[in-house]
């Protein structure tokens, strides 16, 4: 038995679990459909599925460190650099797919769901290639290019990649997030240029290491084991950057913090090669929002602006905290805003915006209230400069950066719009009063005040009516004997009768006894208030129509003369609407009456003979021997025809 128990534990073993810890083996060069590929699958390789002929690059489906989100790449095998992904901003899970089909290209998760496609082609997809460029291919049966990586660029350039106009690089958000993030490399027709937020804040033809070779049109961008180069549609060079010598392996990375660097791989470390912008005061974000950048020879030192201070964030905001800076939509002067609300904090001289030398002013030769109008009037503006001497004005428009500590001796002055609460520092622009403020009160506490008082008097009015409404069925409370009778009336209680109501509640119900009740007039019956009969948890269920014809056929049915009541079977044909309903006859209902009267007689019978007669009160004098003969129950040898509660 043991014997066995081993050999079967050998047997698993080396059967079964080589097909868990072994990965599926890489393929070189070139993948046909059908293929599938995910992260489990081949978690020995760290994910890589294909390579290229000579190993330099790998087709990866792998995470970031210390991340869980993995993305369909391709890397540089030596040093692990992505230089292109698929899916960046929709990462997939470890078990998600890549698949490969003659349709094209799809990654899917594990509901189906596709998360990045390649498009649709004309001809049938034969092979799938890596070349030694870095470059994923898909060919057709000719070998005829149908779609290629390079063509779709992420935010790297390698060495024999060519950019051409129109297209761009594009920075991640984080080191570990490779969602698109906010700075772009764009080649356009003269130069290449970044951006942030669609504002350039550095050309490459500016550049101290760029050398412009001609006017020529800008074609494309590429990079070679020399430098980077602009060529013309006719392959001559516009503009270069020579680079440290020839290199086997070059990157060119838009990084998340907007700089463009070019490295290379050099006795196991990265050389920095080019960077650009190479200032840190350059980028447009390097001290947030409204901080001001200090260029020193080892980096930016960072501040805020005057007027402005650190929170425990780390963001610069108005000393004066009355003050606050608008959004883009809330900064505009317009129906829901106060002129009064706009101000503006001035920057001071020998400071100026990142992108002010990137970009042409939106008017010239006006003075600084025209400027600030026009900023004013704007709903994108979020500040404005102006120089003295040209009269050019600039305009901050849809978001806000870092700001460079310049030359003091310039005559281009800035402002920071901000949003005004009771009061503000130094500014210029519309100042508010006191008349302003006043004004602003009457307008705006005035019809609220009105819109109050109204409210007020209808709720007064409310309750006036109510009260008077009351007052109509208050209870008019009558002299009454407290006769030790009237005590023992109170007691009386026959099973089977309705119930008794009191003095205070028929007076209540009558409106002070104008209406009669209890005389069996049939008056519910004769008005056709019907519903009224009807148990409330009925409401909507039955109809008016339905009750009375209850209604009448009971009547019948009670009728002092037999003959006028109607068989069962005639009652049955009246429910089933098989006969028509009988006609009530009151002469014939008499006893109902004196059942309504009878009882209602009975107060003012306390002390009389007529009490004594019917035994409700037994006489007091009597001796105890006839006393103890006659037995006390009230009333129970009166008949039905000669009790009633109120009706």
């Amino acid at each position: 038995m043991g014997c066995f128990s081993f050999s079967f534990f050998f047997f698993i073993c080396f059967v079964f679990l080589p097909t868990f810890t072994f990965s599926a083996p890489i393929s070189t060069h070139s993948i046909s459909p059908d293929f599938t590929a995910s992260n489990f699958q081949f978690i020995d390789t760290s994910g890589a599925f294909l390579r290229s002929q000579n190993g330099t690059f790998k087709a990866t489906i792998d995470a970031r460190p210390s991340s869980s989100k993995y993305y369909f790449s391709i890397v540089h095998s030596a040093t692990n650099i992505i230089i292109w992904s698929a899916n960046r901003d929709r990462p997939m899970s470890s078990s998600d797919k890549l698949s490969l089909t003659v349709n094209g290209l799809t990654v899917t998760n594990q509901t189906g769901q596709t998360l990045w496609s390649t498009p649709q082609f004309n001809s049938d997809i034969s092979a799938m290639q890596l070349s030694e460029t870095g470059n994923l291919v898909l060919v057709d049966a000719g070998n005829n290019t149908l779609w290629e990586s390079f063509d779709h660029p992420t935010d790297t350039i390698v060495m024999g990649q060519r950019i051409p106009i129109g297209k761009s690089l594009q920075s991640a958000v984080t080191d570990e997030d490779m969602s698109v993030g906010d700075y772009q490399l764009e080649v356009t027709d003269r130069d290449v240029v970044l951006q942030w937020n669609k504002m350039n804040y550095w050309k490459l033809s500016r550049d101290l290491k760029s050398v412009r070779n001609s006017n020529k049109a800008v074609s494309l961008m590429v990079m070679n084991g020399t430098g980077l180069y602009l060529l013309a549609s006719d392959n001559s060079t516009v503009v270069h950057v020579a680079l440290n010598g020839w290199s086997s392996f070059r990157s060119g990375k838009l990084g998340p913090d907007g700089r463009f660097s070019i490295v290379r791989p050099r006795s196991d470390k990265w050389e920095l090669e080019f960077a650009g912008p190479f200032e840190d005061c350059d980028l447009p974000l390097y001290c947030k929002e409204v901080g001001l950048c200090k260029r020193k020879p080892l980096g930016g030192i960072c501040s805020c602006l005057p007027k402005f201070s650190y929170q425990n964030n780390g963001d610069c905001m108005p000393v004066n905290r009355s003050l606050s800076l608008p959004s883009a939509c809330s900064a505009a002067r317009n129906g829901s805003q106060l002129n009064s609300s706009i101000s503006y904090l001035k920057v001071g001289p020998g400071m100026d915006y990142f992108a002010n030398n990137f970009r042409k002013p939106v008017k010239n030769n006006v003075t600084l209230s025209v400027c600030q109008d026009l900023c004013s009037q704007s709903g994108s503006c979020l500040g404005f400069f102006h120089e003295n001497s040209s009269g050019s004005c600039y305009l901050l428009e849809n978001h806000l950066g870092s700001f460079i500590l310049t030359d003091p001796s310039k005559d281009r002055l800035g402002y920071i719009k901000v949003l005004v609460g009771s009061s503000h520092g130094n500014s210029i622009g519309s100042n508010i009063n006191q008349k302003q403020n006043l004004s602003v009160a009457v307008l705006v506490l005035l019809p609220l005040t009105v819109f109050l008082m109204l409210i007020v008097f209808v709720i007064i009015a409310i309750l006036w009516l109510r009260k008077k409404r009351l007052s109509k069925t208050e209870i008019v409370k009558l002299d009454r004997s407290n006769s030790s009778s009237s005590a023992e009336l109170e007691m009386i209680c026959i099973p089977g009768l309705p119930r008794r109501f009191d003095y205070e509640e028929l007076a209540a119900a009558t409106e002070n006894f104008k209406t009669q009740i209890g005389s069996g007039g049939f008056e519910m019956h004769e008005q056709r208030r019907y519903l009224e009969l009807a148990d409330p948890r009925l409401e909507g269920r039955v109809t008016s129509e339905e009750v009375e014809k209850l209604v009448r056929i009971a009547l019948c049915c009670v009728h002092e003369d037999p003959a006028l009541r109607p068989s069962m079977a005639h009652v049955v044909g009246m429910l089933e609407g098989g006969l028509s309903l009988g006609e009530p006859r009151s002469e014939s209902l008499n006893f109902l009456r004196f059942y309504g009267q009878r009882f209602t007689e009975m107060s003012r019978m306390e002390g009389s003979n007529e009490l004594k007669d019917l035994g409700l009160y037994p006489d007091m004098n009597a001796t105890s021997n006839s006393a103890a003969g006659v037995s006390y129950n009230p009333m129970s040898y009166i008949s039905s025809q000669q009790l009633s509660g109120p009706r």
